[in-house]
């Protein structure tokens, strides 16, 4: 609003205005504000401070506050504009900011994708093509050596076994039919063919040296760990128990031998079924312990031969079978007929009475019907189930389970392809509005419908005396 404007409403205002001119009159002067405020946005305090100045022209009284009020309306909406402006802006960053680091994020797989693309591609390539060779992944595939093999993503020397003359410190390192001896890999001279003891680190033949080294047969000897020597025969180290071979852990005390039986607490068990539980002989063939200390077998299991075994049942079983936990089972001793089955007593099972295709239907053995050449679509197989003969080529319809020709109205193309199959054309046939052709016999069936003739044939229902006819 221009100064003239604020001139004269202020002489309005002190000529005693009516209250109703001097809302007239400040609805012209916010009009004004505000479009001071649209005037200049970007200007700071501009616009406020020009219309605070105008009201602070006006007597002080009423009118003079509700112009200031209205200024200060002004400068609400001013801010509220340059708020929401700001907002927008700060928005917009953060979009644009977002749409960025996605597609920084997209370039990186993407090159990430590609530089392993090409890192398998190179290595394959220098692999002729042989993928067992490749070893590594991502970036880091590599192609090894033919003397290389891959170990743990990285391509290491295949040293397999040591070759005779190599350095070893037992006979696992040395290669098949050599053995080590004083440190080096070497054919053996010693075996079961000189040897009826064992063989020992210097290739030569121990019968039972000193009773520490074992062995029969020419094997390679075992050397017995301290208090130990070997079994009578030789064999095998064990337990030094009064003085003589006890098999290990089965020595009481160091003076009494259990023999078979192992020593628990200071005292032999009853027999080898048994085991220690702490000091306590426990027997490992029972469903608490079976086989171990605390190892309970399933509600359905047994313990057979020290294993929790489950046992065998009856489902489609039939007689005296195993129950495969060293027992057996009383089965049924006759199969469900209904389902055509019998019992094959020497191997327990319910086999099926029926051969080849035949299937069980109704407690019987049915074979059901097949397609005949020339039928199409579906039918009852006569054994609960359907069989299936698919379509007819081009230029044929399906009817009643038969393929017929289809002709034009004037049922050009409908010859006889033999002379003892003369065809001819017509309509009015039951199932169809098609022309067919069907072939004429001699002496056809009545029908009143399709399920009146044979399947494949047709019912032509026109005419005193409707007759079946097959297609040509």
């Amino acid at each position: 609003m221009d100064d003239a404007r604020f001139d004269a409403l202020t002489k309005r205002f002190a000529s005693g205005l009516s209250r109703r001119g001097t809302l007239r009159g400040l609805v012209g002067l916010i009009a004004g504000g505000a479009a001071g405020v649209v005037g200049l946005r970007g200007k700071g305090g501009i616009a406020a401070t020009s219309c605070t100045s105008r009201c602070e022209r006006l007597p002080a009284g009423s009118a003079r506050d509700q112009c200031l009020a209205a200024c200060a309306a002004a400068d609400n909406v001013r801010a509220t504009a340059e708020a929401q402006a700001a907002q927008a802006r700060a928005d917009a960053a953060n979009a644009r900011a977002t749409a960025e680091a996605e597609a920084a994020n997209a370039r990186a797989t993407a090159q990430a994708q590609a530089a392993e693309a090409r890192a398998q591609a190179d290595a394959l390539r220098a692999c002729r093509g042989d993928t067992s060779r490749l070893c590594g992944s991502g970036v880091d595939v590599a192609c090894c050596a033919p003397d290389e093999i891959c170990d743990s993503g990285t391509c290491i020397p295949d040293l397999g076994c040591v070759e005779v003359g190599g350095t070893c410190s037992g006979d696992g390192d040395c290669c098949a039919s050599t053995r080590c001896i004083q440190g080096t890999c070497a054919v053996p001279t010693c075996g079961p063919s000189n040897c009826s003891g064992c063989c020992d680190s210097n290739d030569s033949c121990s019968e039972g040296e000193g009773r520490v080294l074992c062995g029969n047969g020419g094997v390679a000897c075992t050397l017995c760990g301290p208090n130990q020597v070997c079994s009578f025969d030789g064999s095998i180290c064990g337990d030094v128990c009064d003085g003589r071979y006890c098999p290990t852990g089965h020595c009481c005390d160091g003076v009494e031998c259990c023999d078979d039986a192992v020593c628990c607490g200071g005292t032999c068990c009853p027999d080898a079924g048994y085991g220690c539980c702490g000091d306590t002989c426990v027997q490992f063939n029972t469903t608490d312990n079976c086989g171990a200390c605390d190892n309970t077998c399933a509600p359905t299991q047994v313990c057979y031969q020290q294993i929790c075994c489950t046992l065998n049942t009856c489902d489609g079983r039939c007689g005296t079978i195993d129950d495969g936990c060293g027992g057996t089972i009383d089965c049924p001793a006759s199969c469900d007929t209904s389902q055509c089955l019998t019992c094959n007593e020497p191997a327990g099972t319910c086999d099926s009475t029926c051969t080849g295709t035949q299937v069980c239907h109704n407690a019987s053995c049915c074979t059901p019907a097949t397609c005949p050449a020339g039928q199409c679509g579906s039918f009852d197989d006569g054994c609960g189930g359907m069989t299936q003969c698919g379509d007819c080529g081009d230029g044929y319809v399906c009817v009643n389970n038969g393929c017929f020709k289809t002709t034009p109205s004037n049922c050009d193309g409908c010859t006889c392809e033999r002379h003892e199959e003369c065809c001819f054309c017509a309509n009015g046939w039951d199932g169809t509005i098609h022309h067919l052709c069907v072939q004429d016999t001699d002496n056809p069936p009545d029908c009143r419908s399709n399920a009146d003739c044979p399947r494949g044939w047709v019912c032509y229902l026109p005419g005193n005396g409707p007759t079946c006819s097959p297609p040509c």
